[in-house]
C-alpha cells in the first residue's frame, strides 16, 4: 500500500485500468475456451481451443477451424 500511495494519481488509475482489461480479456478466454468444448464434447472429434485460431477440430490429422467444418 505504500506504493500505491507513493505513485501519481494517473498511474494508480492506470495500473487499475490495465488490470481491469486484462481480467475482461481471461474471461473471455475461458468462456470461449468452454464453448468450444461444450459443442464438440458429445462427439468423437478431437477438439481445441486456441487464442490466435479459435475453436479448432482434428479432421484427417489436420486442425481446421470448426466454423467452416460441415458434417455431410
Amino acid at each position: 500500500m505504500k506504493l500505491l500511495k507513493k505513485m501519481p494519481i494517473w498511474a494508480t488509475v492506470l495500473i487499475i485500468l490495465l488490470f481491469v482489461f486484462f481480467a475482461f480479456k481471461a474471461i473471455g478466454y475461458a468462456q470461449n475456451r468452454y464453448t468450444c468444448y461444450a459443442k464438440w464434447a458429445d462427439s468423437t472429434i478431437e477438439s481445441k481451443y486456441t487464442i490466435r485460431g479459435g475453436c479448432l477440430i482434428k479432421h484427417n490429422d489436420n486442425w481446421i477451424p470448426s466454423e467452416v467444418y460441415r458434417v455431410n
